[in-house]
């Protein structure tokens, strides 16, 4: 394996201090120096067990001492830490561990190897990838031979472990060496992983009674200036300011500037603020009060815009409803926050169950420009009035409400350090209003008067058309999720390449994906966004111009303005660079917290009264970061089970909630699947009732009425009970492998070219048994994948497919007749493996190809 080292020494004052407490403890120095590398190891990894490789001579017996011959054997030290010991425990732990390992070093370790037979897939080294030497045998001295020494250190480039600590002992001290990986650690990290080795190492001699995980690794002093540095962002910007005041600014310098624009349709400045106080007037006339909850359930349009900055001049707060989402859903997240009123479209009021609440308002195009009660309305309480209310995935079952002041919206868009938007840009819009980024992309164009430009999904999700949009609209800022930069990042690398900004997050980016936008088809200024919905968007930001060859992560950088970060272990002390710990969040872009849940609140918004954080609100993310000596920061992953699709935040824990009601359910396990980089998906795990065996499709018609689809598993397993460790909790690890079944197969694929489609499809979702009228989307496949499916099929037959087809034809027989009716493939149709739905459609195409004909 390629990789390097570091030297490193440490003091003759601090190797007495060791060989003093080997003294006392009834140890040796070897035993203590190998203590701290596990201690300091624990402190990176987290992991409570280990094992450490460690050389040992081979010559138990004095008459082997002048033999020649090479006698090194390597013997296995496992570490211990479930009950993170003082650092005084520990080392009597090493002395124990060591003295029974040396019984045995006779063991070859070949045999050991062949005796224990170790999974080695995921590491060329058995039994251990780190390990310890202490070189503490006299070398040869200058006036034994006549010669005069000198040490040239030389490094082959080459190592056996992915760490190797080795240690020597001198007059004036310990010189040591730092060997790593070169793909897992570079020079800066290894170096400081050994200035932190030295530092647990003085903290064990000075303070041994004190908890491995409470050892100083750098000083107080350090640490509070470094983290007033990083946090410096300070930036003027309107703090008492309203959204809705911002964009009534733009309505009177520019008002005839074009604001938004769908399709064809565009309204200015000047008619979008006076249509919002239209119907900010009417809302109050309903019944909407200052501080009132306002629920918007309407498609993206301009009518959709309007009601946003309505609901606002009315001095009330949106919470935006993802249109997707089952009715029911929507209806519990209304009740629980309380809404007053619904505005909708024709289309979802016809919809409406009885049970909806008791204020509904229908707007559509008309609707929106009537004025029927005076004059145009604008209530502004300053940035402190709540905005909106946007629920996320809850870990206990039940989705939370963050609420959000306008003050973090302004501070989100005004000044920003990230991607300034300024009244030349167009800003695309391709988000839902229930996702967090729309927030960004609706107020940062308006409130900076700029133009905002809604893209229809149907073109989001077809590259050439986007491309071609994003030229015809001279679009200058998107906002994208990580998932569909990943996708065109190898399917159509330039798509991006004429736009100004490029901003992408929602969860871990791909090095190689954003190099090969770098590389073939870069904007003029490319940002990677790191931050919760309960930040208002965005904290972080790192702009990235370049990917350095064997890069693991893409940085998610530095704070944005007026916002400040922290990372710390779980007593809230600030974590050195480095080391892995937890991301803190403050400053003007958090929300005011959880609606209605202040044991939520307490748990996650928390007044750290200690320095620097003295009088500072805090959120606690639950996400695991480091920090790079310069402050940047490093997405690790979660400190819980949360996940992160498509840019959503899922909580398994709300799906298995869900999955627990049905009749047929005992108990639910949700676990995320990692086949790919690109290709994650949930898999449930279900027991059943005695006597009963709910089906894949039943459970996932039962969760489609109650869930979004974007947390919507992509197959539900019945098993007979789950695995159990010997704690006697579920065995996460060894849950079977999803050999995935589609929904009954009914009518397997029949025609070459339905064989065919059905392999394709089996290759994208991982799923064999494609019947013949399985739905694409309903046994796993989602926007990305059809993407995928319909680029697959463009490339094979050479037919222009597009998306909006295979939402009306989501089957595999239904994609083959598709496909046959315009193209020279004219096999048999299999006419009894369409769904009914599929024959009517069928027939209106021939019908209407039958009068084109005509």
């Amino acid at each position: 394996m390629k990789g390097d080292e570091v030297l490193f020494t440490f003091s003759g004052e601090l190797a007495g201090a060791v060989k003093d407490f080997s003294v006392r403890e009834g140890s040796t120095v070897f035993m203590v120096l190998l203590a701290a590398y596990q201690a300091l190891l624990y402190r990176y990894s987290g992991q409570p067990r280990f094992t450490v490789g460690v050389p040992v001579a081979g010559r138990p017996d004095r008459e082997l001492y002048r033999l020649v011959g090479f006698f090194v054997n390597t013997i296995v030290m496992t570490a211990d830490f479930t009950d993170t010991p003082t650092f005084r425990t520990l080392v009597a732990r090493v002395r124990d561990t060591v003295l029974q390992a040396f019984e045995h070093q006779h063991v070859p370790f070949k045999q050991l190897v062949v005796a224990l037979n170790p999974d080695r897939a995921s590491s060329p080294s058995p039994l251990f990838n780190v390990s310890f030497a202490l070189h503490n045998m006299p070398g040869p001295r200058p006036g034994d031979t006549g010669l005069q020494l000198k040490r040239y250190p030389v490094h082959p480039g080459a190592v056996q472990f992915d760490l190797h600590l080795s240690l020597k002992e001198f007059p004036e001290g310990f010189k040591g060496s730092v060997e790593f990986h070169s793909s897992l650690f570079d020079t800066t990290e290894a170096a400081l992983f050994a200035r932190y080795y030295t530092a647990l190492l003085e903290d064990g001699m000075a303070r041994p009674d004190v908890r491995i995980d409470e050892l100083q690794l750098w000083s107080q002093e350090e640490a509070f200036q470094k983290a007033a540095a990083w946090n410096d962002t300070r930036r003027g910007y309107p703090r008492q300011s309203t959204v809705h005041g911002l964009v009534e600014k733009w309505s009177l310098s520019t008002p005839e500037a074009i604001a938004i624009q769908h399709r064809e349709k565009t309204l200015t400045y000047a008619r979008l603020n006076e249509q919002a106080g239209v119907l900010a007037r009417n809302l109050a006339v309903a019944g909407v009060r200052p501080g009132a909850i306002v629920a918007v359930d309407m498609e993206r349009g301009i009518e959709l815009i309007v009601a946003l900055l309505a609901v606002l001049k009315a001095g009330a707060a949106y919470l935006p409803l993802d249109r997707n989402a089952p009715c029911a859903r929507s209806l519990q997240l209304m009740r629980d926050a309380g809404a007053s009123l619904l505005l909708t479209d024709p289309e979802r009021a016809a919809g409406l169950s009885e049970d909806h609440p008791p204020g509904v308002m229908i707007l559509d195009e008309e609707s929106v420009l009537e004025s029927r009660h005076g004059n145009p309305l604008s209530i502004d309480f300053g940035g402190e009035a709540l905005a909106y209310i946007l629920y996320t995935s809850g870990s206990t079952g039940i989705p939370k409400g963050v609420c959000v002041e306008h003050r973090a919206i302004v501070n989100l868009t005004q000044n920003e350090n990230y991607g300034r938007v300024c009244p030349a840009d167009v800003v695309a819009q391709a988000s839902q209003p229930a996702f967090d980024a729309s927030t960004f992309e609706i107020w940062g164009a308006l409130t900076n008067g700029a133009r905002l430009v809604i893209i229809p999904r149907d073109i989001l999700l077809e590259g050439h058309r986007l491309k071609a949009l994003l030229l015809k609209h001279h679009i200058s800022v998107m906002l994208v999720t990580t998932a569909l930069l990943n996708h065109y990042a190898y399917a159509q690398p330039d798509l991006y390449a004429s736009l100004n900004i490029l901003l992408f997050g929602g969860e871990m980016a791909y090095p190689a994906a954003v190099a090969a936008i770098l590389h073939q088809g870069a904007p003029r200024r490319l940002v990677h966004l790191y931050g919760p919905t309960e930040a208002t968007t965005y904290a972080t930001f790192h702009v990235v111009d370049k990917i350095e060859k064997g890069a693991r992560r893409v940085s998610i950088g530095q704070p944005i303005a007026n916002v400040h970060v922290y990372v710390m272990d779980e007593h809230r002390y600030l974590v050195p660079p480095g080391l892995p710990g937890e991301l803190y969040i403050g400053g003007d872009g958090l929300a005011r917290g959880y609606l209605k849940d202040a044991e939520r609140m307490r748990e996650r918004f928390i007044a750290v009264p200690s320095p620097p954080f003295a009088g500072t609100r805090l959120y606690r993310t639950g996400d695991v970061v480091l920090q790079r000596p310069d402050g940047s920061l490093d997405f690790v992953g979660r400190k819980d089970r949360q996940v992160k699709l498509s840019g959503f935040r899922v909580e398994p824990a709300e799906i298995e909630y869900v999955l627990r009601r049905h009749p047929m359910v005992t108990g639910v396990v949700v676990e995320l699947i990692q086949e790919q980089t690109e290709n994650n998906y949930l898999v449930a795990y279900v027991t059943a009732r005695s006597g009963t065996c709910p089906e894949n499709a039943e459970l996932l018609r039962y969760l489609r009425q109650q869930v979004p689809a974007y947390m919507l598993p992509r197959a539900c397993i019945v098993l007979d009970r789950f695995p159990i460790t010997a704690n006697g909790k579920v065995d996460r690890a060894s849950l079977p492998r999803p050999e995935m079944v589609a929904q009954a197969v009914r009518h397997a694929p029949k025609t070459p070219l339905e064989i065919e489609l059905a392999a394709l499809v089996s290759e994208l979702l991982g799923i064999s048994h494609i019947g013949a009228h399985d739905n694409f989307f309903e046994i796993g496949g989602n926007s990305l994948a059809a993407m995928r499916w319909v680029a697959r099929i463009q490339e094979r037959y050479g037919v222009s497919w597009p998306l909006q087809a295979l939402f009306e034809w989501p089957t595999v027989a239904g994609a083959a007749a598709w496909i046959q009716r315009h193209t020279a493939i004219h096999p048999d149709i299999d006419v009894q493996s369409l769904s009914d739905e599929e024959v009517d459609t069928l027939l209106a195409r021939l019908l209407k190809d039958r009068e084109e004909l005509a």
